[in-house]
């Protein structure tokens, strides 16, 4: 019987840890902020690559 305890919890972990959509709903705002940052990053760096190629 333990056994069996033991392995349903195990599963019901594993699908706690790999639901993605939940963890995305419970950090909506976090996630947005983060993509916001990560686009101006990626965009600074854009703009001085080229400023950088193009004088």
């Amino acid at each position: 019987m333990a056994l069996i305890t033991s392995v349903e919890n195990a599963r019901t972990e594993v699908a706690r840890l790999t639901d993605w959509r939940g963890f995305v709903a419970e950090h909506k705002q976090q996630l947005t902020v983060a993509a916001g940052v990560a686009g101006f990053v990626v965009g600074t760096m854009m703009v001085r690559r080229l400023r950088r190629r193009h004088g």
